[in-house]
């Protein structure tokens, strides 16, 4: 499954295969992962990459989604096919 998203005025392409019961293979531009992912609630995660684990909540609004990776904040834009045409 492919997403285009951005974050400040970068444009990224993201890939997301499902390797096995939560477990991800997550390809963005030429880097590959594969990520464990574990749910606490709905809105936050522990993800574990190359044997690290990162905290993960997400709180999303018709505009955005603000999230949060170790405490650090992260905005992602959503856009509309016509934003994305302009």
């Amino acid at each position: 499954m492919n997403f285009i998203f951005w974050l400040g005025q970068k444009e990224y392409t993201l890939n997301l295969e499902e390797k096995e019961k939560n477990t991800l293979r997550v390809t963005i531009g030429d880097r590959v992962y594969d990520v464990s992912v574990e749910f606490v609630t709905k809105e936050e995660l522990l993800l574990r990459i190359d044997g690290k684990v990162y905290n993960i909540v997400i709180n999303s609004n018709s505009l955005s989604h603000s999230v949060y990776v170790n405490g650090r904040l992260f905005r992602v834009e959503k856009r509309s096919a016509l934003q994305i045409l302009r």
